[in-house]
């Protein structure tokens, strides 16, 4: 899912495009910088922000995992 930053982007980037403020090089180069930069931002950031400093949370919280998660009493065959 792209955020809205780079959906802005690509917006403008068409926008330019169709009334010919730039070409179709400049525009292919755009849109992969566009999705290029959307990709490596989260990665970036799980590796940068802790050596920053700032302590990473999630905003759900995450259940503890159970040895049993996989079994079930459901036995089609009886």
């Amino acid at each position: 899912m792209m955020n809205t930053r780079a959906l802005m982007e690509l917006i403008v980037i068409n926008v330019g495009y169709d009334l010919g403020a730039i070409s179709q090089q400049v525009f292919t180069m755009l849109v992969i910088m566009a999705i290029f930069s959307t990709i490596i931002t989260t990665p970036f950031l799980r590796a940068w922000l802790p050596r920053a400093g700032v302590q990473l949370t999630s905003p759900v919280p995450i259940p503890e995992r159970s040895q049993n998660r996989l079994t079930t009493d459901y036995r089609p065959d009886q």
